[in-house]
């Protein structure tokens, strides 16, 4: 469990700079080639040291140091969702807000069942094929399609995440057509964030993501006109109407917020998100 804001989690459009707990176990449902947390996720709960805390806990200490909400996270939160699932039903009747941030590859029911309780998701999308999803995760990437569509349904706060890695995810192509199918099925505000790959796990040997791979990625964005793609070097937000910077950040933390009620202080206009 850590102190940390909705930016770590790569949840841009989230109530910004507000504190949340972040909390994990050990265990994950899938195996991809690359994970940057292996020791803990591809073990289990007897495998690696760690401190009991009860749902309860959770809650009391949330309300006891100000924080806003819970983040489920660090590993997938499907590995633990039982326990997951009674911190946010204490949570939500307590005011706090619930964050899973997740892979996405998880059944229709038990999502469902969660999301009663989710105030926002972050999804990882691993590839944009299914074999090579399959191959890079040993999962497959139609219920991590299914679920997206389902929190959007729900209404629930989503951002995504999707790392580039060298000769694996990088097919441009394969990003153009995900872009166009964010607009064409109404998902054009989601915010979409790049990340670069690090050498870790059966990767180990691998190159990290060069800089030039997320500035093309990001210019497959441009193009395809998403207001809301971000990267390591672009963590800023700029308002889609008038193109002003109304969220500054420096690594993950807000530096200046130019939105009020959700609105861009320049010009007024509605900003996609959960803001104060």
């Amino acid at each position: 469990m850590k102190q940390e804001t909705p930016e770590t989690e790569n949840l841009y459009h989230f109530l910004p700079g507000e504190k949340i707990l972040a909390i994990g176990t050990a265990g994950c449902n899938l195996s991809c080639d690359y994970c940057n947390v292996y020791n803990i996720s591809q073990k289990n709960p007897e495998e690696i040291s760690s401190s009991p805390l009860f749902p309860q806990q959770v809650i009391e200490m949330c309300l006891a140091k100000g924080y806003k909400g819970i983040a489920y996270t660090y590993t997938e939160p499907v590995a633990f969702f039982e326990y997951m699932l009674a911190t946010a039903k204490l949570a939500r009747n307590k005011g706090l807000k619930n964050i899973m941030v997740s892979n996405g590859y998880v059944n229709e029911a038990p999502l469902r069942e969660i999301a009663r309780y989710l105030d926002a998701a972050v999804i990882s999308v691993k590839a944009f094929s299914d074999a090579t999803y399959q191959k890079l995760t040993t999962g497959s990437i139609f219920p991590v399609f299914n679920t997206i569509k389902i929190l959007k349904e729900l209404n629930i706060w989503t951002e995504l995440t999707h790392v580039l890695v060298p000769g694996k995810t990088d097919n441009f192509e394969l990003l153009e057509k995900m872009f166009i199918w964010m607009k064409e099925n109404n998902f054009e505000n989601v915010p979409f964030h790049l990340m670069k790959m690090e050498p870790k796990y059966r990767m180990s040997q691998a190159e990290v993501t060069p800089d030039a791979l997320l500035k093309l990625a990001s210019d497959v964005a441009a193009s395809v006109k998403l207001p809301f793609v971000y990267s390591e070097n672009q963590r800023n937000t700029i308002c889609s109407n008038c193109k002003g910077v109304i969220v500054e950040r420096k690594d993950f933390k807000i530096q200046i917020l130019r939105v009020k009620g959700g609105n861009c202080n320049f010009c007024g206009s509605k900003i996609a998100g959960v803001w104060h």
